[in-house]
């Protein structure tokens, strides 16, 4: 079996290293101006911002995103890698936004005139979108229904309520495009994200991508950055083994959960009873993942 020239973007490592860091900001300010598709007030520069958002008080939930970041006109930008549907999906995003827009509040006297908040998400699984039937189905514009831009939007007039609040889902399986098909930059994003492992080293010759390519390069990462990829790796298809063989047989525990308990027996050595404790399951479950992904 041939390897992989180029990483996995959906594992961690890959896609934090691609898209969060400071010397491949100009990857994220193309692929979110590919995204938004803005004529006016492209985006031209962006500051990265600590991905941990606290709450007003320690009793407040903490938000962790996976880049969180302002560009030059001081609008907020959360980009989201979702590998695994969870329950209530929607709400978590609305959530993540919102902590956002409660972060820019000022002390005393404010006029609650806050900055734009877009929230990104790439998913790797399609969305469950149950519309009730007097729902309308102008308030969210499809890009040929594997894009979903979702923005507050009066109701009986379609007229835009506003404009300081967006929603990107991009549901990367329902992306079909063969390489001959793909126009746009915007299609070879989305390809990217979902044959980067099968790439050709000439896949393109399109130069406003090279730097993206030499950086996803696998031979162009160091020491120590391969060995990270390689245990963000996998970490994804330990996860995507226990989803065969758990989720689609309803026995899940929730994704979240999941996810956090694969992270604790790997990289902790805490028992199973602590982890047990800590993420208030039993330990039977415990043990029942630690045997099936085999830690």
């Amino acid at each position: 079996m041939t390897q992989p020239i180029y990483i996995n973007l959906f594992t961690d490592f890959g896609f934090k290293k691609i898209f969060g860091t400071e010397k491949n900001k100009k990857i994220l300010i193309d692929f979110l101006n590919d995204l938004l598709q803005r004529v006016e007030n492209p985006i031209i520069d962006l500051s990265y911002k600590n991905p941990e958002l606290l709450g007003k008080t320690k009793k407040d939930r903490k938000s962790i995103f996976d880049v969180y970041c302002t560009t030059q006109d001081g609008s907020h930008f959360i980009v989201e890698l979702q590998r695994a549907k969870q329950d209530f999906f929607k709400q978590r995003t609305l959530y993540y936004a919102s902590q956002v827009i409660v972060s820019q509040a000022q002390k005393g006297e404010w006029d609650y005139n806050f900055s734009p908040v877009i929230l990104v998400c790439i998913l790797d699984f399609e969305l469950d979108n149950n519309l009730p039937q007097n729902f309308n189905n102008n308030l969210v514009t499809n890009n040929e229904n594997y894009i979903s831009h979702v923005q507050l939007i009066e109701n009986k007039s379609n007229n835009l309520f506003s404009s300081h609040l967006e929603f990107y889902y991009l549901e990367i399986p329902k992306f079909l495009k063969s390489a001959p098909e793909l126009k746009s930059d915007l299609d070879y994003w989305l390809y990217y994200f979902k044959n980067m492992e099968n790439l050709t080293k000439n896949f393109t010759q399109n130069s406003k991508f090279q730097h993206f390519l030499d950086e996803c390069e696998i031979a162009n990462l160091s020491t120590k950055e391969r060995q990270k990829y390689d245990e963000s790796l996998k970490i994804y298809r330990d996860w995507y083994a226990f989803e065969q063989t758990f989720l689609r047989q309803g026995k899940e525990i929730g994704v979240e959960e999941t996810i956090e308990i694969m992270n604790l027996l790997k990289t902790t050595d805490k028992t199973i009873e602590e982890i047990a404790k800590e993420v208030n399951t039993s330990v039977q479950q415990i043990e029942h993942i630690k045997q099936k992904i085999k830690f």
